[in-house]
């Protein structure tokens, strides 16, 4: 399904964002895929990855944003999500170069935010 096809089913606008995310499976957090957020609304976010084979959809994730503005407070947003599609994106149309594959996920339940302690 081609992005566009996807806006008419949106419920919230989207805004491009540029975060540095890290996803694992929510149940055994068996890896973890540095990604990209590429955008997000009220109701889900989208974000860029090179290892698809990782994703299925259905499959429900642990999303962790971690915030550029607040680094010196090592500030995070925790997500549950669950997958709903994947889409390879060609570097022609993308903000990222080289291409990749994008994600999107419907964003479950409350956000939790955070502050952790940064390694010395």
């Amino acid at each position: 399904m081609a992005d566009e096809n996807r806006e008419d089913k949106r419920n919230s606008k989207r805004y491009a964002i540029d975060y540095a995310v890290e996803v694992s499976p929510l149940e055994d957090r068996s890896f973890c895929d540095h990604a990209v957020l590429r955008d997000m609304s009220g109701g889900g976010v989208c974000f860029l990855s090179s290892q698809p084979d990782l994703y299925n959809i259905g499959q429900y994730l642990h999303l962790k944003v971690c915030l550029p503005d607040a680094a010196n407070l090592g500030a995070v947003m925790e997500y549950k999500a669950k997958v709903a599609w994947i889409d390879y994106v060609d570097s022609s149309s993308s903000r990222e170069e080289g291409g990749g594959f994008s994600v999107g996920v419907a964003l479950e339940g409350f956000v939790a935010f955070d502050t952790r302690p940064l390694d010395s």
